[in-house]
């Protein structure tokens, strides 16, 4: 049994002690194995470090190793006394958020219930804007004007909301200010130094810096609760993108300015977040889908080329998201963020180059009959990826008692303190749950838009009773079905949703 007191005459490299939940830990022959870096411990040594472990929210494997550095239990430790003794970092008047007094469930950002406000306007505009602004300024009449409208007043609104959601509440809540200090600073929430050069062009690598310091924080302890929303955001991500590639096509072509602009809401995407640029895409895209006529006269090579740029782009998120995994250096973690930036170019030139070499290789192609068969299958295989990882983050909802769907998706479970030592990694982490979240309800009114142009149409194969052709006929009903497809969303991914809403066209 130790005291406090004790404990916090053991604060220096080489005998450290820290106290958690009021056991007492001797971490020193651990500074150098830490993932976070031994300047995390250097800074808790002597300390209460309860506050600080809770909030990054490490994994089971961590917890276990800390087991195996314990020397006794904490003098007088009752449940309640959680709060670090060591002294809080002072908030900055260039951060500090104000808080209200308001009661908690009001006190949060307007933009969090925006998303539900969003999927309600679909009904309304559904029998409303409809029938007055789809007949009178689009010329439309009937169901598919009040899709139509519905979407074009859900892209504009979601356009603006996301932007709201990412960097407004960045701003109000400290974050986009504490990753402002840490490039001055030059010292990561990991504790450890902030590369400042990554290809030797000054103005691309202060553009670097943000993204680093904002991974980083999400990476570095390797939390399953952060893992999981970055393993279903950005299968949900590379799912939407290989949906745009499908969706620059031109009479089944995929022309120069295809790769181009594939590239461009890519780049876009990076740069201002999926919530703020992926209900614009929709928005200019509402009158632009795949030319369904022309996926049959596709070239077999450029439609086989489909069946495996799905694969590379479901399976390039590994590059950014190998650290969460397993345990890196800080060197390694931030080559690996800032090297990620540059794979919009990669995936945009990578069908086009698969799709040559086929044309090399294979010495007799394909009967053109495949053309329309591989681009559905390129589709759905896309679709299936991103179910997948959205089923990872579920999973560990399940087998894991540290990760809980409201922690992982719900930005009601995140609260950022300006004040806290954990303010960025809290405030990217609702960043990305903003983006999670707005996404999905971008795509459903969109999908419901795409669905309801061919709802009358059916599989030339409909009476042949094959499951997927019934699968297909089912899920092409469900235009203008906005429960139903936020359903499927929320169980499958947003990417699934799209996915497969665009193989369905094909």
């Amino acid at each position: 049994m130790f005291t406090l007191q004790q404990i916090t005459e053991h604060n220096k490299p080489g005998d450290i002690w820290i106290t958690i939940h009021g056991k007492v830990y001797d971490v020193s022959e651990y500074l150098d194995d830490h993932p976070g870096g031994k300047d995390v411990l250097l800074e808790m040594a002597g300390s209460d470090a309860t506050a600080e472990f809770d909030f990054v929210g490490h994994s089971i494997d961590a917890k276990k190793t800390l087991e195996s550095f314990e020397v006794g239990l904490l003098a007088g430790y009752t449940s309640r006394e959680k709060k670090s003794p060591r002294k809080q970092l002072a908030p900055s008047n260039a951060y500090a958020a104000k808080e209200s007094s308001w009661p908690s469930a009001l006190r949060m950002s307007s933009w969090t219930i925006k998303p539900w406000i969003y999927l309600i306007l679909a009904v309304v505009g559904l029998k409303t804007a409809g029938k007055f602004v789809g007949r009178w300024v689009l010329g439309l009449e009937g169901f598919y004007a009040g899709i139509v409208t519905t979407s074009l007043v859900f892209a504009v609104l979601g356009w603006i909301m996301g932007f709201d959601a990412l960097w407004g509440s960045a701003l109000r809540n400290g974050t986009a200010q504490a990753i402002g200090l840490t490039k001055t600073s030059g010292i990561l929430p990991s504790g450890s130094p902030l590369r400042p050069i990554y290809t030797g062009i000054p103005s691309l690598d202060r553009f670097l810096l943000s993204p680093v310091i904002f991974y980083d924080a999400l990476m570095y302890e390797r939390s399953p609760v952060y893992r999981s929303l970055l393993v279903s955001l950005f299968s949900t991500m590379q799912a939407t993108a290989f949906c745009m590639i499908i969706g620059s096509s031109r009479n089944g072509r995929l022309s120069k300015w295809s790769i181009l602009e594939s590239m461009f809401w890519g780049i876009f995407n990076q740069s201002y977040g999926a919530a703020f640029v992926y209900p614009l895409y929709f928005f200019t895209h509402l009158q632009r889908r795949p030319d369904d006529g022309g996926f049959g006269r596709m070239e077999t090579a450029d439609a086989e080329a489909l069946i495996y740029t799905s694969v590379i782009f479901a399976a390039i998120p590994a590059w950014l998201l190998y650290p969460s995994f397993l345990p890196c250096s800080a060197e390694t973690r931030q080559v690996l963020i800032a090297s990620y930036r540059a794979a919009p170019a990669i995936l945009a030139v990578a069908q086009p180059v698969i799709a040559r070499l086929i044309r090399r290789v294979r010495q007799t192609p394909l009967s053109t009959s495949w053309s329309r068969p591989l681009v559905k299958a390129s589709l759905v295989l896309s679709g299936v990826f991103a179910a997948l990882g959205h089923f990872y983050a579920l999973g560990s909802v399940v087998t894991s008692s540290e990760v809980t769907w409201r922690n992982v998706f719900s930005p009601w479970a995140t609260h950022v303190d300006s004040s806290s030592s954990a303010v960025i990694s809290l405030g990217c982490h609702r960043f990305l749950q903003s983006d999670w979240l707005v996404i999905a309800a971008a795509v459903v009114p969109y999908a419901s838009f795409i669905l309801s142009r061919s709802r009358n149409e059916q599989s030339d194969n409909s009476a042949d009773g094959r499951i997927y052709t019934w699968m297909e006929n089912k899920f092409r009903g469900l235009g203008g079905r906005f429960v139903t497809l936020a359903g499927i969303t929320l169980l499958f991914s947003p990417g699934a949703t799209l996915s497969w809403a665009l193989a369905s066209m094909v």
